[in-house]
């Protein structure tokens, strides 16, 4: 079965993270129209919020900053909306404010997403360029048209994508797109019996050599009804015990939270986030691959490894089509 196969949309983008909805955002506001593809059930990519429970994590960026005055207006704009609000930060001492949602990081996408046209537990199985059109197919059979076809899946990803479509680069943008690689990084929703006898009112960094990189309360941060903690790993450990037994490797991180914290953990689990950071960056905001007109591929990779930079890439991206 062909799904919106006789429709030629004018954009398809490719992930549901803050550069997909950014993106998306800006396009849907300038009057086109746009589907938004994403394979998980949710939406946000590392802008993550889990329930288990009672208890509400945080899983994937702790915090929100913010340089640009773009940005800074977005942020506000969800403030003034009741989705987002500064965590701490923003003092004399402390500059920069960090933001975080009201109810989750994701309630910042959330509200990105108002009013767009945003598809989730779609896996994208190759994107393919005929009779000047993009062609994404998905793995139930369907397949999506577009003039234009934005990519702002980890690079990894998004190659794999062009490639099983048959897309084939010039040799120094595959080089470029190759040479964007990734932190990897562990992160550990702990259940506690009680709340920490001492308030973290902001992330704690553990002291090297610990595999611990850092832990967030997400009953002081606000977001939980029931004491919780999220814990992330270093990359460097997440690479080295990626392919180990995951039981073992969470008592590993849960050992080492006590060596910090006396805390009473009664629950926990584990989520391995094999794109977690970019640690090269390509030096523009986005890729446009010579020879496939209408094809834009983004991400964090290009912005900048902070929320802010993958909005930036998302907004470029967008942008880009005004002048082609």
């Amino acid at each position: 079965m062909i799904i919106d196969g006789a429709i030629a949309h004018d954009h398809i983008v490719i992930g549901a993270g803050i550069c997909g909805l950014t993106a998306a955002r800006h396009l849907h506001d300038a009057g086109h129209s746009v589907i938004v593809l994403d394979k998980g059930r949710g939406i946000g990519g590392r802008m993550a919020t889990r329930r288990i429970g009672d208890a509400v994590f945080d899983h994937g960026a702790q915090f929100i900053t913010t340089r640009s005055d773009w940005f800074r207006a977005v942020l506000s704009d969800c403030q003034r909306n009741a989705h987002a609000t500064i965590w701490y930060g923003g003092t004399d001492e402390d500059p920069y404010p960090r933001w975080r949602g009201t109810l989750g990081m994701t309630s910042i996408p959330k509200y990105l997403s108002e009013g767009l046209d945003v598809r989730t537990s779609v896996q994208v199985t190759s994107v393919s360029y005929d009779n000047e059109l993009w062609h994404v197919h998905c793995s139930d059979g369907n397949v999506m048209t577009a003039n234009h076809c934005i990519l702002t899946a980890p690079v990894a990803q998004s190659l794999a994508l062009i490639d099983a479509g048959g897309v084939v680069l010039a040799t120094d943008d595959r080089q470029a797109l190759e040479d964007l690689t990734y932190e990897r990084c562990f992160a550990v929703m702990a259940t506690l019996a009680h709340p920490l006898s001492v308030r973290l009112d902001r992330p704690l960094a553990p002291a090297a050599p610990s595999p611990v990189a850092l832990i967030s309360d997400n009953y002081a941060k606000g977001v939980s009804p029931v004491p919780c903690l999220t814990i992330h790993s270093t990359p460097e450990f997440a690479l080295h015990h990626w392919d180990n037994d995951r039981t073992e490797t969470l008592k590993m991180l849960v050992a080492a939270t006590h060596d910090v914290l006396r805390c009473d953990i009664i629950d926990a689990t584990i989520h391995g986030w094999k794109f977690s950071r970019p640690e090269r960056q390509h030096s523009a905001p986005y890729l446009a691959p010579q020879g496939h007109p209408g094809l834009v591929i983004a991400g964090d990779a290009f912005g900048g490894p902070r929320v802010e930079g993958a909005a930036l890439s998302g907004l470029a991206a967008a942008r880009s089509f005004s002048t082609h």
